[in-house]
């Protein structure tokens, strides 16, 4: 054979690689090489498929041009080069999730960022129109590939390469989105704003190991070729650090026909319901309730209400325009008129919605699961409804679903998506601990179950600032961050941690067995309790001391905070003067004989704080645990006058729940809606249940615990 000359070899490399002619227009089946798929699929590496002329069905779905360039295809790579793998947005993102880095510090390879077809570059809010087409189509087969890791290095993976050359994305940090914005940049992943799909965390007991996730990432193809679900990774892990590879499934939102149908309905239902009033109870909701229940991301519901208020799920809209209803009687407005709205039947639509979309959760629904649980109750309800502990369960369901529990620092998503993780994640947490206390059961969620880390005050005013074109929705008041509100919910926060550690180890079935056999262990937490919710006190900043109730907004509802602190309070006392009995109060070295004076004196000042309620604190929003706290509160002064154990004390305790009941009147008195009625109502019948056999149990001097018997008396 002749050899080459070095000139012919060169010549040789530098030829023009062969190439297939092919076409565009015709019909076109995935992977033909003869038919050109269009730019819009060229770009995003997805199939294109043709039924028998162009749009192409993807193109057809985002109602985009569906049209090739002449442009000749790109040139072939050269040996050796490093490039990344098919990027993560080909397989988790369309028109809303862009799929970034999932890099930790250090780690050198990055994906590649695609811009996407059309306007929705990287969409703001979540899309679930009627109008979605069906999603049986799935991703496009293109994206049925192996992701390499990315601690492991591109070139290596030989024909899995994108043909892309590496697009060398700064790290995460250097390019954050701007949080009142959401993510605009396309290295940043959000796993929130994925149009027809939502992102399930794999846990460390999931189908699939995590450390080998991390290093060998595929997806799921069903029968048709298609894409049933992707898998992200969000973090790299950290092994020497104890820090797992943290990944999220990217699952379509493949409902079946009869619950799309029903969604469909309950939203039309609710906009029907509300009408032209949507946008006033919108701006009452985020005026009143917001800064006492600071659940909703104000800045980011308000951008998607404006755009398109069908985007976000029925269920939360119609919680959020059924607790601005609530407020309507506070319009001062002079062109107020009556509003005809059947709340009863605007919240059963939308728990008809949610129940429909437990099957896709979300941060948008998840916030809509929070805020019902907040429904007032109905009339002849005296006790607490088991509905409230079963909504705050599912609620806790749906946040472990979608990661809340897991910290968010090192992940690469957008500074203002951890943000909103951590503070529902503590909205749940305390929506948990606090249902648990108004039924007596143990909570669902336990320390160890969780890694989230509490929000701090100045974050939470991240998305609170409300742009210039959407202030015409909202209260003036509502325009900047309610540092008071802020403060208020991490304060509670704090609180809940001290109430969840005392019903840890004192309010369990087991924890009673134990405290029978080391009465002075038990004893030593529970005054390691007591100086920690001291310590709370003393520490609350000046904006949510007591002597501020009266002069407070009602919309901050401070004596709602501590009213709180009451019923902890009162756990705490009945933990540390047990057990209770006839022996007991005979004994003067019982625990029962020993904390009764502070105990006391401590309710003295339970007594100032609901003297100092006035009618705009009354009607402020108070929420559904206020009900429980009162009702604990008002029952462990029932407990402290039934175990008085001298004449004196009897008649001390009596005059201190007199005055307390007083107040109680008072308020009822001047209660003018159905929510502060609906308040006062469960206590006060019980108070007045004592009040009527108490003069006897006085005039006989006996408060021997068998001979009360409490039953309702209507007011």
């Amino acid at each position: 054979m002749a050899s080459q000359s070095s000139d012919d070899v060169e010549a040789f490399a530098h030829r023009p690689a062969f190439r297939v002619r092919s076409e565009f227009g015709g019909a076109r089946q995935w992977r033909s090489r003869k038919s050109r798929p269009c730019d819009a699929c060229r770009r995003r590496k997805t199939a294109c498929i043709i039924e028998t002329s162009p749009p192409c069905r993807f193109c057809e779905s985002r109602g985009i041009p569906c049209e090739a360039s002449q442009r000749s295809p790109p040139t072939r790579r050269r040996p050796g080069r490093p490039e990344v793998a098919l990027s993560p947005e080909s397989l988790v993102a369309r028109d809303g999730i862009d799929a970034g880095p999932s890099t930790a510090p250090g780690n050198a390879a990055t994906f590649t960022s695609h811009r996407m077809p059309g306007p929705a570059l990287a969409a703001e809010v979540p899309h679930h129109s009627r109008h979605s087409q069906s999603t049986s189509e799935g991703y496009g087969p293109d994206a049925a590939a192996v992701l390499p890791s990315p601690q492991t290095n591109p070139s290596d993976h030989g024909s899995e390469l994108s043909e892309k050359p590496v697009a060398n994305a700064p790290p995460p940090e250097t390019r954050r989105p701007d949080p009142a914005h959401g993510s605009r940049d396309p290295s940043v992943l959000t796993l929130e704003d994925g149009e027809r799909r939502h992102a399930h965390c794999i846990g460390l007991a999931g189908e699939q190991d995590t450390d080998l996730l991390a290093s060998f990432r595929s997806v799921i193809v069903n029968e048709t070729n298609k894409v049933d679900a992707g898998v992200v990774q969000v973090f790299a892990g950290n092994p020497l650090q104890g820090e797992p590879p943290v990944h999220f499934n990217i699952v379509m939102d493949d409902f079946i026909p009869h619950d799309n149908i029903a969604r469909d309905m309950a939203s039309d239902a609710i906009e029907s319901l509300a009408g032209r009033h949507g946008p006033r109870l919108v701006s009452l909701y985020f005026q009143h309730v917001h800064p006492a229940n600071c659940i909703v991301s104000k800045a980011r519901f308000l951008r998607a209400y404006a755009k398109d208020k069908l985007s976000i799920p029925a269920s939360l809209r119609g919680v959020v325009y059924a607790l601005g209803a609530t407020f309507w009687h506070h319009d001062p407005s002079p062109h107020q008129e009556v509003l005809a709205l059947d709340l009863r039947t605007l919240l059963e639509q939308a728990h008809y919605s949610l129940h429909r979309e437990y099957h896709a959760p979300n941060l948008w629904n998840l916030q809509a699961s929070l805020l019902l649980v907040h429904e007032r109750p109905g009339h002849t309800y005296t006790m607490e409804t088991p509905r409230t502990w079963v909504l705050s369960s599912s609620a806790v369901a749906s946040a472990q679903m979608v990661g809340l529990h897991r910290e968010p620092k090192l992940w690469s998503i957008a500074p203002w998506e951890k943000s909103l993780r951590r503070r529902l994640w503590y909205a749940t947490y305390m929506t948990d601990v606090w249902s648990s206390v108004c039924h007596g059961n143990p909570p669902h969620l336990h320390t160890s179950s969780f890694t989230t880390t509490p929000p701090q005050i100045d974050e939470m005013s991240i998305d609170e600032d409300v742009e210039d074109h959407l202030k015409h929705l909202v209260d003036p008041s509502s325009y900047s961050p309610n540092i008071t509100a802020s403060a208020r919910f991490v304060g509670a926060i704090k609180l809940t941690h001290i109430l969840h550690d005392l019903l840890d180890f004192s309010y369990s079935d087991k924890s009673y067995k134990e405290a029978a056999t080391d009465h002075a262990a038990r004893e030593t937490r529970l005054l390691h309790v007591q100086r920690a919710l001291e310590t709370w006190l003393s520490l609350l900043p000046s904006c949510l001391s007591r002597a501020n109730i009266a002069s407070s907004q009602g919309s901050s509802n401070i004596a709602s905070l501590h009213l709180a602190y009451f019923a902890v309070k009162t756990l705490l006392y009945r933990s540390l003067m047990w057990p209770v009995s006839m022996a007991a109060k005979r004994d003067p070295s019982s625990a029962l004989r020993r904390y009764f004076d502070k105990a006391v004196a401590d309710f003295h000042e339970f007594a100032g704080l609901i003297e100092s309620i006035n009618s705009q604190c009354l009607h402020g929003f108070w929420g559904a645990h206020a009900r429980s706290h009162l009702v604990l509160s008002g029952n462990f002064l029932i407990y402290l006058f039934l175990t008085a154990p001298t004449p004196d004390e009897v008649q001390s305790t009596f005059r201190l729940l007199e005055s307390v009941h007083t107040s109680l009147k008072r308020l009822r008195g001047i209660a003018s809606n159905e929510d502060a009625v609906a308040l006062l109502r469960p206590v006060v019948l019980r108070m007045d249940t004592l009040f009527t056999q108490a003069s006897r149990i006085m005039s006989s001097g006996s408060t021997d615990l068998r001979e009360i018997t409490l039953s309702g008396v209507q007011i």
